[in-house]
């Protein structure tokens, strides 16, 4: 799980990465991996970045989820 000042992200066991209100646990949004699973979402200057178990890495718009760049290693990501 990662932790903003209004935002909880976190990556589930089912290929979904998810946003939800701090405050109220309320989805914000969610994005669903089409293989795999996520790593831990990590926060960095506006964007949550994290790898994919068998696909690429991507950073999407933390406040929205809207992707904002990819890059495909070949192997995937395991690591955060």
């Amino acid at each position: 799980v990662t932790l903003s000042a209004k935002f909880l992200y976190y990556s589930t066991s089912t290929g979904d990465v998810i946003a939800a209100d701090k405050n109220s646990g309320k989805i914000i949004w969610r994005k669903k991996l089409n293989r795999g699973i996520a790593t831990q979402p990590v926060l960095f200057r506006g964007l949550i970045i994290y790898g994919e178990s068998h696909g690429s890495l991507r950073a999407v718009d933390a406040s929205n989820g809207e992707e904002v760049a990819s890059y495909d290693p070949g192997h995937g990501i395991l690591a955060t």
